[in-house]
């Protein structure tokens, strides 16, 4: 009997999803909504931070601990430089999204099939955490709350598409 799933329960491509999923949806949650330069470098640097307090917020989940090690891997690296430049790029809140969006049903179809229901659960809530910490990064112009209701709307369609509550 499986008592926790890991790295090598998962085929490369596989892991590849699982490891882009948390700066996808940071990616998609900066972008979500209109706000300062200040603002966006601010939800943009911190999703890394957020991957790593919701991290640690779940010391029980073996994925989650593989994936955040001790901070993020080379690959994850890059793929975090690359997301932070396209959040300043023009129209790109929409793409984010929907590609984030699809990736969460991945992963959530992947995680259905290889992990146990109970670390299925954890890890998409760990996505959520991520994508909400983003969101309280920085309080959007014109909002008393930090999170906007474009982000409120992406974490909502994130959570629906990880089959998770958003609470």
């Amino acid at each position: 009997m499986r008592i926790m799933t890991s790295r090598n329960d998962f085929t490369q491509e596989e892991w590849k999803l699982i490891c882009h999923a948390p700066l996808s949806i940071g990616s998609a949650v900066a972008s979500a909504s209109p706000s300062g330069l200040g603002d966006t470098i601010k939800e943009s640097m911190s999703i890394v931070n957020s991957m790593r307090q919701a991290a640690e917020r779940h010391p029980e989940s073996q994925l989650i601990q593989e994936i955040m090690p001790k901070g993020l891997g080379r690959e994850q690296l890059e793929t975090w430089t690359t997301t932070a430049r396209s959040i300043l790029q023009p129209n790109e809140a929409a793409r984010s999204r929907t590609q984030s969006i699809e990736e969460c049903r991945q992963v959530a179809n992947v995680l259905q099939s290889k992990g146990t229901p109970q670390e299925a659960q954890s890890f998409k809530l760990w996505l959520l955490e991520v994508g909400r910490d983003v969101a309280n990064a920085a309080t959007e112009r014109g909002n008393t709350s930090a999170i906007s209701n474009e982000e409120a709307q992406v974490l909502q369609d994130v959570a629906n598409a990880l089959g998770v509550p958003d609470r």
